[in-house]
């Protein structure tokens, strides 16, 4: 049975950066074996300002990059 705050998961109550991507126009993945670099899947995600802000707010809100506040820069966890 599940909890009366029970909240299915649909597009429709996911993140804003889910609810662009399920918009996402039809696209081909590019060049054959696959190379990511090629792909116009991930071309697209990546002009999408609000999607690459969550991924952004991803690495930063699970401390794998921080922020210098001396320097001015952010850099990964594992960079002295």
């Amino acid at each position: 049975m599940r909890p009366k705050n029970f909240k299915k998961r649909t597009i429709e109550n996911s993140s804003r950066s889910i609810r662009i991507a399920a918009k996402m126009p039809e696209r081909h993945h590019g060049s054959s074996p696959f190379d990511i670099k090629q792909s116009e899947v991930v071309k697209w995600l990546c002009d999408q300002p609000e999607i690459l802000q969550a991924l952004f707010d991803f690495y930063r809100e699970r401390g794998a990059i921080i922020y210098d506040v001396e320097s001015g820069t952010w850099r990964g966890v594992g960079v002295s």
